[in-house]
């Protein structure tokens, strides 16, 4: 409710408009920049086999991008989600030769890779 005279013109209102909805990625990276961007299909979750393929997919795009740092093994930081630590993604990164890292629970001196790839919320 507001006050306003006889002869006021009507208040305009605005509608809501939906809006896309959230986009969903993958993205794996080293010191050189971004190897890998994977986006999740619309209306699906990330479970253990999408991810143990996503892992498929980053070894074939070391091959392509990093063909000079492609050695017998790997290294793979991750956090530590339950996709992560499934067992078919635990065989996914056993049978493509990569060594986990393991992600500590806390921890003070690691960065968030938010910064890396959005370099404004250092600015803030």
């Amino acid at each position: 409710m507001q006050w306003k005279h006889s002869d006021s013109p009507p208040t305009i209102k605005f509608k809501v408009q939906k809006s896309e909805g959230k986009i969903m990625a993958t993205i794996f990276w080293d010191f050189d920049g971004i190897i890998t961007i994977k986006y999740l299909p619309p209306k699906s979750t990330i479970n253990g086999a999408y991810y143990a393929e996503t892992l498929k997919e980053l070894r074939v795009a070391i091959n392509e991008k990093r063909k000079h740092k492609l050695a017998p093994k790997s290294y793979l930081f991750h956090d530590n989600s339950p996709v992560h630590s499934s067992q078919i993604a635990k065989d996914a990164i056993k049978s493509n030769s990569v060594i986990e890292i393991l992600h500590p629970h806390y921890s003070t001196d690691l960065t968030p890779s938010d910064y890396y790839l959005f370099k404004n919320l250092k600015k803030t």
